[in-house]
């Protein structure tokens, strides 16, 4: 996968996937994906897998990327259930974790090491905010379960 993908089929459960190099010329079309989520304006949950991502983003795609969050903030406080970041690395996983606790998100998020643990947060988090999870929750749980078998 050369592009970064926002997947919505089971809204409200979000998942956006990461390529193993996040290019700005990508995003464009990654953010307009993403804010369409927004002006659903309903409540979501996300999950960010970046574990096929093999480079830090270049800073002219950070910039863009804060520039966007941002500007959305004040949209994504309102919608945003809680989302999970996929991170293999635990190095990483650590320090964006410890990040977090300096300068925290505006919604709930969580650091994880793999798809399934990030699907058991957002669900709780979605649970926590007194809703119950959609069919689309385990329709998911159920496509990582076919992906991995099929892998191995």
């Amino acid at each position: 996968m050369l592009e970064p993908k926002v997947d919505d089929r089971y809204f409200p459960l979000v998942v956006n996937t990461i390529p193993e190099r996040l290019r700005a010329e990508d995003l464009p079309r990654f953010l307009a994906e993403s804010e369409r989520v927004l002006k659903r304006g309903e409540p979501y949950v996300t999950i960010s897998d970046t574990s096929r991502t093999r480079e830090i983003p270049n800073a002219t795609v950070r910039k863009a990327l804060a520039e966007w969050n941002k500007r959305v903030e004040p949209q994504m406080k309102q919608f945003t259930l809680g989302s999970a970041i996929v991170i293999t690395s635990p190095l990483v996983r650590g320090g964006l974790t410890a990040l977090f606790w300096l300068a925290p998100p505006p919604y709930p998020q969580q650091v994880v090491a793999t798809v399934e643990d990030a699907l058991e947060v957002v669900t709780r988090y979605y649970s926590a905010s007194g809703r119950t999870p959609p069919a689309g929750f385990a329709a998911y749980a159920a496509e990582l379960r076919a992906t991995r078998r099929a892998a191995s």
